[in-house]
């Protein structure tokens, strides 16, 4: 008798080991099928608009942005032509006129948002074939319309491969290309057009 009952919890312990390593695996699995889906929804063969107006709020000027819209993988970012026009679509924004030549004023601001939010947002939604942004500015209207093809030669290597959290992002393209004032006016006279 006594060997039945060592013989039986031997085999409960034998299971009940077999079981926690069952429900590691199942536990490992189901982080796995997490980091995935997490890299999927970065890497989703469409962007959705909703996805795209919230990043577009992170951006520089973004309280003039007029339209962010995307179609057939592509983004267009529009900014209002002008503070007046603005005003006439926020009357009740207390933002001076003061406060949004500032937005865009100052050495390199203009080069630097644009050579900088093309890219960033093209390295941010790997869907995106293209990104047009379109600002008029003190009578000049700047315009981008960046392939991410055109981007990736330019560079020699694919913007999508970089990284904010491993600080690639910074040290192989803001750092060489926004904060350089000499590759940064290359990119700006190469992919944006002034009119």
């Amino acid at each position: 008798m006594k060997k039945f009952i060592v013989a039986g919890l031997s085999l409960g312990l034998l299971a009940g080991c077999g079981s926690t390593e069952d429900k590691t695996e199942a536990k490992d699995k189901n982080v796995q099928k997490q980091e995935a889906k997490k890299e999927d929804t970065t890497k989703k063969k469409v962007v959705s608009q909703e996805d795209f107006v919230v990043y577009t709020k992170s951006i520089k000027g973004v309280n003039f942005i007029k339209e962010a819209k995307l179609h057939n993988n592509k983004a267009e970012i529009i900014f209002y032509e002008s503070f007046a026009a603005y005003k006439a679509a926020h009357a009740d924004s207390t933002t001076t006129e003061e406060q949004y030549k500032q937005e865009f004023s100052g050495e390199g601001t203009i080069e630097k948002m644009f050579v900088e939010e093309s890219a960033r947002i093209l390295r941010r939604f790997h869907a995106l074939n293209s990104i047009n942004i379109t600002l008029p500015f003190e009578g000049k209207t700047y315009n981008v319309n960046l392939s991410r093809d055109s981007l990736n030669a330019h560079l020699g290597f694919d913007i999508e491969s970089i990284k904010v959290a491993d600080k690639s992002w910074e040290n192989n393209f803001v750092k060489p290309y926004v904060n350089d004032k000499t590759k940064r006016d290359e990119y700006f006279k190469k992919f944006v057009k002034v009119q």
